[in-house]
């Protein structure tokens, strides 16, 4: 799977989970945020992660991803983030 195969599964996920949401028609793209411009909330987030990892059927270590390099949580996401974690990942799992 490349790069935009990996995109446009996280945004399909995404739309999924956020179809019954009163947002705003906005485009979703590698630089919406989860929080800032989607309003996800913590729960949210865990949904997501579960939904990806449904959806690619496999587990991912998702700490490695919301705790920054000093140990704090990440208070923002960019979908493109999340996007270029899964592809490493996954192509981490295939070496």
């Amino acid at each position: 799977m490349n790069s935009e195969e990996v995109l446009q599964t996280v945004i399909e996920v995404i739309e999924e989970i956020t179809e019954d949401w009163d947002l705003e028609e906005i485009g979703l793209g590698a630089d919406s945020r989860l929080s800032a411009d989607l309003g996800f909330s913590s729960v949210d987030v865990v949904q997501l992660f579960a939904s990806l990892s449904a959806r690619f059927q496999r587990k991912f270590r998702y700490d490695r991803l919301i705790v920054d390099e000093g140990g704090q949580y990440r208070d923002e996401l960019s979908i493109g983030e999340i996007a270029t974690y899964l592809e490493n990942e996954m192509t981490r799992g295939e070496g």
